[in-house]
Protein backbone atom coordinates (compact mmCIF):
# COMPACT_ATOMS: atom_id res chain seq x y z
CA UNK A 1 0.00 0.00 0.00
CA UNK A 2 1.60 3.38 -0.76
CA UNK A 3 2.03 5.59 1.68
CA UNK A 4 -0.04 9.35 1.13
CA UNK A 5 1.87 12.09 2.28
CA UNK A 6 -1.61 14.40 2.66
CA UNK A 7 -3.50 11.84 4.64
CA UNK A 8 -4.53 14.41 6.86
CA UNK A 9 -5.37 16.82 4.36
CA UNK A 10 -7.35 13.88 2.89
CA UNK A 11 -9.20 13.01 5.77
CA UNK A 12 -10.08 16.96 6.07
CA UNK A 13 -11.12 17.34 2.66
CA UNK A 14 -13.51 13.82 2.97
CA UNK A 15 -15.00 15.45 6.17
CA UNK A 16 -15.46 19.06 4.66
CA UNK A 17 -17.32 16.67 1.71
CA UNK A 18 -19.91 15.25 4.49
CA UNK A 19 -17.55 12.00 5.43
CA UNK A 20 -17.47 10.65 8.94
CA UNK A 21 -14.34 8.11 8.44
CA UNK A 22 -12.46 8.44 12.04
CA UNK A 23 -8.73 9.72 11.65
CA UNK A 24 -6.27 7.51 13.30
CA UNK A 25 -2.67 8.70 13.78
CA UNK A 26 0.18 6.10 13.99
CA UNK A 27 3.14 7.01 15.55
CA UNK A 28 6.92 5.64 13.96
CA UNK A 29 6.72 3.39 16.68
CA UNK A 30 3.25 1.91 15.38
CA UNK A 31 1.61 2.84 17.95
CA UNK A 32 -2.01 3.86 16.75
CA UNK A 33 -4.53 5.74 18.31
CA UNK A 34 -7.38 7.84 17.26
CA UNK A 35 -7.60 11.43 16.33
CA UNK A 36 -9.98 14.21 17.45
CA UNK A 37 -11.69 13.43 13.95
CA UNK A 38 -14.55 15.49 12.23
CA UNK A 39 -16.12 16.44 15.45
CA UNK A 40 -13.23 18.51 16.21
CA UNK A 41 -11.84 20.46 13.47
CA UNK A 42 -14.98 21.36 12.04
CA UNK A 43 -16.74 22.16 15.16
CA UNK A 44 -19.14 25.60 15.50
CA UNK A 45 -17.35 27.98 17.77
CA UNK A 46 -19.79 26.79 20.76
CA UNK A 47 -17.83 23.50 20.27
CA UNK A 48 -14.20 24.26 20.72
CA UNK A 49 -12.04 24.19 23.87
CA UNK A 50 -12.86 27.02 26.08
CA UNK A 51 -9.63 27.91 25.80
CA UNK A 52 -9.47 28.93 21.99
CA UNK A 53 -12.82 30.61 22.40
CA UNK A 54 -11.11 32.93 25.36
CA UNK A 55 -8.50 33.60 22.95
CA UNK A 56 -9.21 34.71 20.40
CA UNK A 57 -10.71 37.98 22.16
CA UNK A 58 -6.88 38.82 22.08
CA UNK A 59 -7.50 39.12 18.08
CA UNK A 60 -6.27 42.53 16.57
CA UNK A 61 -6.18 43.20 13.18
CA UNK A 62 -5.22 41.29 10.76
CA UNK A 63 -5.12 37.78 11.65
CA UNK A 64 -2.99 34.57 9.96
CA UNK A 65 -3.95 31.14 11.03
CA UNK A 66 -1.07 29.04 10.50
CA UNK A 67 -2.21 25.34 10.16
CA UNK A 68 -6.04 26.16 9.36
CA UNK A 69 -6.67 22.66 8.68
CA UNK A 70 -10.17 22.56 7.20
CA UNK A 71 -10.06 26.15 8.40
CA UNK A 72 -12.50 26.26 11.60
CA UNK A 73 -11.02 29.23 13.19
CA UNK A 74 -10.37 31.01 9.88
CA UNK A 75 -13.84 30.77 8.82
CA UNK A 76 -15.67 31.93 12.28
CA UNK A 77 -13.18 35.08 12.57
CA UNK A 78 -14.02 35.60 8.97
CA UNK A 79 -17.80 36.10 9.52
CA UNK A 80 -17.46 38.20 12.49
CA UNK A 81 -15.81 40.36 10.06
CA UNK A 82 -12.12 39.78 10.78
CA UNK A 83 -9.48 40.25 8.10
CA UNK A 84 -8.21 36.70 8.04
CA UNK A 85 -5.32 34.51 6.06
CA UNK A 86 -5.84 30.84 6.27
CA UNK A 87 -2.50 29.09 5.74
CA UNK A 88 -1.93 26.04 5.59
CA UNK A 89 0.98 23.37 3.93
CA UNK A 90 -1.39 20.68 3.40
CA UNK A 91 -3.08 21.41 -0.39
CA UNK A 92 -5.78 19.46 0.49
CA UNK A 93 -6.74 21.44 4.00
CA UNK A 94 -6.18 24.77 1.82
CA UNK A 95 -9.08 23.09 -0.43
CA UNK A 96 -10.80 21.62 2.49
CA UNK A 97 -11.03 25.59 3.77
CA UNK A 98 -12.01 27.08 0.69
CA UNK A 99 -14.69 24.32 -0.17
CA UNK A 100 -15.86 25.32 3.51
CA UNK A 101 -16.01 29.11 2.75
CA UNK A 102 -12.67 30.23 3.69
CA UNK A 103 -12.51 32.97 1.09
CA UNK A 104 -8.40 33.76 1.75
CA UNK A 105 -6.19 30.34 1.99
CA UNK A 106 -3.07 30.12 0.88
CA UNK A 107 -0.79 26.84 0.72
CA UNK A 108 2.04 27.61 2.36
CA UNK A 109 4.88 26.36 4.90
CA UNK A 110 4.99 28.47 8.46
CA UNK A 111 8.40 28.99 8.20
CA UNK A 112 8.35 30.38 4.34
CA UNK A 113 5.69 33.09 4.88
CA UNK A 114 6.01 35.01 1.74
CA UNK A 115 5.79 39.23 1.78
CA UNK A 116 2.91 38.62 -0.86
CA UNK A 117 0.07 38.09 1.54
CA UNK A 118 1.09 40.60 3.94
CA UNK A 119 1.58 42.23 7.70
CA UNK A 120 -0.54 41.00 9.94
CA UNK A 121 -1.93 42.15 14.22
CA UNK A 122 -2.02 38.50 15.03
CA UNK A 123 -0.89 35.03 14.49
CA UNK A 124 -3.09 32.52 15.33
CA UNK A 125 -1.06 28.84 16.38
CA UNK A 126 -3.74 26.35 17.34
CA UNK A 127 -4.09 22.56 17.75
CA UNK A 128 -0.50 21.98 18.77
CA UNK A 129 0.90 23.99 15.62
CA UNK A 130 3.16 25.95 17.62
CA UNK A 131 4.50 22.38 18.38
CA UNK A 132 5.46 22.25 14.40
CA UNK A 133 8.87 23.90 14.74
CA UNK A 134 10.57 21.50 16.71
CA UNK A 135 13.73 23.04 18.35
CA UNK A 136 14.00 26.53 20.31
CA UNK A 137 16.27 27.41 17.59
CA UNK A 138 14.54 26.75 14.93
CA UNK A 139 11.54 28.78 16.94
CA UNK A 140 13.80 31.56 17.16
CA UNK A 141 14.67 31.72 13.91
CA UNK A 142 11.28 31.44 12.79
CA UNK A 143 9.76 33.85 15.29
CA UNK A 144 12.74 36.19 13.83
CA UNK A 145 11.52 36.20 10.27
CA UNK A 146 8.05 36.46 11.40
CA UNK A 147 8.53 39.73 13.43
CA UNK A 148 9.37 41.61 9.35
CA UNK A 149 5.84 40.43 8.82
CA UNK A 150 4.16 42.14 11.62
CA UNK A 151 2.85 45.12 12.97
CA UNK A 152 4.52 46.62 15.98
CA UNK A 153 2.58 45.19 19.04
CA UNK A 154 1.60 42.24 16.98
CA UNK A 155 0.30 39.10 19.37
CA UNK A 156 0.67 35.37 18.81
CA UNK A 157 -2.09 33.20 20.31
CA UNK A 158 -0.87 29.21 20.69
CA UNK A 159 -1.98 26.44 21.89
CA UNK A 160 0.81 23.40 22.87
CA UNK A 161 0.95 20.01 24.36
CA UNK A 162 4.01 18.70 26.81
CA UNK A 163 4.35 15.32 27.46
CA UNK A 164 5.28 15.74 30.69
CA UNK A 165 1.83 17.09 31.56
CA UNK A 166 -0.44 14.16 29.84
CA UNK A 167 -1.93 15.80 26.96
CA UNK A 168 -2.80 13.92 23.79
CA UNK A 169 -2.90 10.45 23.75
CA UNK A 170 -0.28 9.52 20.67
CA UNK A 171 2.18 11.88 23.39
CA UNK A 172 4.12 9.47 25.68
CA UNK A 173 6.96 11.31 27.54
CA UNK A 174 9.11 7.77 27.33
CA UNK A 175 8.55 8.43 23.19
Amino acid sequence: MRRDPDSFGRALLDWSRGGTDPEYIQRADGLMVPGAGHEFYLAPFRNWPSSERASLRYARGRVVDIGSGAGRVSLHLQESGRDIVALDASPRAVRSARLRGVKNAWHMSARQISGEIGAFDTIILFGNNFGMFGTPERVSKVLTSWARRTHAGARILAESTTPYCGGAPSIDRRY
